[in-house]
This record gives C-alpha cells, sequence and structure tokens, in this order.
C-alpha cells in the first residue's frame, strides 16, 4: 500500500511540482492529493480505504493526507505531512466497535 500510495503523491507532484514542493501541501492541493491517494488504493484493491486531510481530532498532524485501510481485526494507518519525507505509517487495532477511525 505503501507504494501505491508513494507513486500516487510523486505522480501529482511531477505532474504540478507546486503541489508538494518543500513542505505541507497548500489546502487547495490537499483536496487534489487526497483524491490521487484514494485512486491508488483503490487500485491497488483497497476501495474501503478511508483517504482524508486530517484534523486535530486525528492520529496524525492536522493538515496531513491520512488513510486508513481496514484489514482482517487490524487497521493500516498512514499519513504524510511533508512530501519530502516518506509516509509514517502503523498497523494498529481496531475501535471498539470494530472499525478504524472515529469520525
Amino acid at each position: 500500500l505503501r507504494g501505491a500510495v508513494a507513486d500516487a503523491t510523486d505522480a501529482a507532484c511531477e505532474r504540478d511540482r507546486d503541489l508538494c514542493l518543500h513542505g505541507p501541501p497548500v489546502a487547495a492541493s490537499r483536496a487534489r492529493l487526497v483524491e490521487e491517494v484514494r485512486g491508488a488504493l483503490a487500485g491497488a484493491g483497497q476501495g474501503s480505504a478511508l483517504v482524508r486531510v486530517a484534523t486535530a481530532a486525528d492520529p496524525a498532524p492536522a493538515g496531513s493526507i491520512l488513510y486508513v485501510v481496514p484489514l482482517d481485526g487490524a487497521c493500516v494507518l498512514a499519513f504524510q505531512y511533508d512530501f519530502g519525507e516518506p509516509v509514517t505509517d502503523a498497523v494498529v487495532g481496531t475501535l471498539p466497535g470494530g472499525g478504524c477511525l472515529s469520525g
């Protein structure tokens, strides 16, 4: 999954260098990157992934691109804030109700 997301964000940044150049994406770019990541994960067979811009209530820096992929009894949680840096990811347990993120 990390590779699919990295390929998608790299391609988006290549098409529009201002999209990801040096530091966190600007607000308008975030929505485009969310769509790129969502499409990449769907293409990798993970259409149930949740992809959004992280808020202060999320387990990622506010403003980062956050994605969560449910797996059997676990979740892959990942985010990218600075597009000059690698994706940060972890496999975590589900919430008591079985989901991966609240809200």
